[in-house]
């Protein structure tokens, strides 16, 4: 699996591999899905806290957003995103 290569398309990758859709995940960070939708995009770009958040909800490290970085297939491994 490849991450994708912006924060919001890490999101929304990392979000459609636990099989949530956007109501859920924007319901359980109390978020507005219009923010929830514009970080997905692109539009916006996130505070540190709402990465967190998301990072946290998601039961993924935080360092699966750093898009800078290679993300190593290990580390998907063991934030349950490979089998």
């Amino acid at each position: 699996m490849e991450l994708g290569h912006t924060l919001g398309g890490r999101i929304r990758l990392l979000r459609e591999c636990k099989g949530w859709n956007q109501t859920q995940l924007w319901r359980a960070l109390d978020m507005e899905q219009s923010r929830l939708s514009k970080l997905e995009s692109g539009v916006n770009k996130p505070y540190f806290w709402e990465m967190e958040r998301i990072a946290l909800y998601m039961e993924v490290p935080l360092g699966l957003f750093d898009t800078l970085r290679r993300v190593r297939e290990e580390e998907l491994r063991q934030a349950g995103l490979l089998g």
